[in-house]
């Protein structure tokens, strides 16, 4: 007999969870539905995936910091995000088990990380590291300051890289924003 109380489960909970299911779904429905209607026109796609000449609205870095990687996001200028995916490939060389560990900071402040995934290239040559992060509360994350996203193990004494094409920070309004990358 299940002794399970429904009557126990906090509403709010309830109404937070899906407030975040659906921000995750109306950024992936914007996302893909921005790149297929560019594919029907017929737009050239590698024009759009080329790096802007403005200038940067978000610096993205992959600092190494002895045995893990930790990766940062700051402004350059004050910004609301709702959205974030990140791309970063490593030489196929590491013995150890590759993994990302998010803020948790970040996870208690209303951000969900539906994507956590480390996977190798068709070809075997590079460990690729995907990681996506939703702000799930309306109005967009206030972005004034740098914060860290996490951590990566498993990589330590490798050069990391960002997919230029495959790395993308989202506003409030679902609107790409221009990105600078720093590894060290």
């Amino acid at each position: 007999m299940n002794n399970f109380n429904f009557k126990k489960i906090n509403p709010k909970l309830i109404y937070a969870a899906f407030g975040g299911l659906l921000i995750a779904l109306i950024a992936i429905v914007l996302l893909n539905s921005h790149f297929s209607k560019t594919a029907k026109t017929g737009t050239d796609l590698t024009a759009i995936n080329q790096v802007s000449s403005t200038s940067p609205d978000v610096t993205i870095s992959a600092s190494n910091s002895g045995s893990l990687v930790d990766l940062n996001i700051s402004p350059e200028k004050p910004e609301k995000i709702s959205a974030l995916s990140i791309r970063l490939t490593v030489p196929n060389q590491s013995k150890t088990k590759i993994a990302f560990t998010q803020s948790q900071s970040l996870v208690q402040n209303g951000w969900i990380f539906p994507i956590n995934q480390v996977s190798q290239s068709s070809d075997g040559t590079v460990t690729n590291i995907d990681i996506s992060a939703i702000y799930t509360t309306p109005g967009g994350f206030d972005f004034d300051q740098g914060f860290n996203l996490g951590s990566i193990v498993g990589i330590s004494g490798l050069t990391v890289s960002f997919d230029k094409v495959e790395t993308k920070v989202l506003d409030e309004s679902a609107k790409e924003l221009n990105l600078n990358f720093t590894t060290n």
